[in-house]
């Protein structure tokens, strides 16, 4: 993912490159399937929870990073800590996966939407939020 966006010259094009992704990987059924009886079979394997909690960190990590990156590019800040938008942004995308697994007329490009107004928003912080 690094490298797809890396390779985009301006925000517009690095979203294009990534909804052509989510097209292609968003709601696929056997890779969600996986995920969530992973997930499931996680949660009563104390080992494989605490493997499981700490690959979702480093994702979550890798996400706060390129979202950050798309904010100072464009010069606009984030309305929360980049680590909340990456969690709410792996969260839509699972969600979305989910969907898409049961309805794949449902479109990808929701996720994509969704980040451009996460990294776009010229309102501030969000109340209560300290970004």
């Amino acid at each position: 993912m690094t490298d797809l966006l890396a390779a985009g010259e301006n925000l517009d094009d690095q979203l294009e490159r990534f909804q052509g992704w989510a097209e292609r990987t968003i709601g696929d059924v056997g890779w969600t399937l996986l995920e969530f009886e992973f997930a499931t079979v996680a949660r009563d394997d104390p080992e494989l929870q605490a493997a499981l909690v700490s690959s979702l960190a480093m994702m979550r990590g890798a996400v706060a990073a390129q979202v950050q990156t798309l904010s100072d590019t464009i010069g606009i800040p984030l309305p929360m800590p980049a680590e909340d938008a990456a969690t709410t942004i792996l969260s839509m995308g699972i969600g979305l996966g989910m969907q898409r697994a049961v309805d794949p007329s449902i479109p990808a490009r929701l996720i994509t939407d969704a980040v451009r107004m996460l990294v776009t928003v010229r309102v501030g912080p969000l109340p209560g939020v300290t970004p």
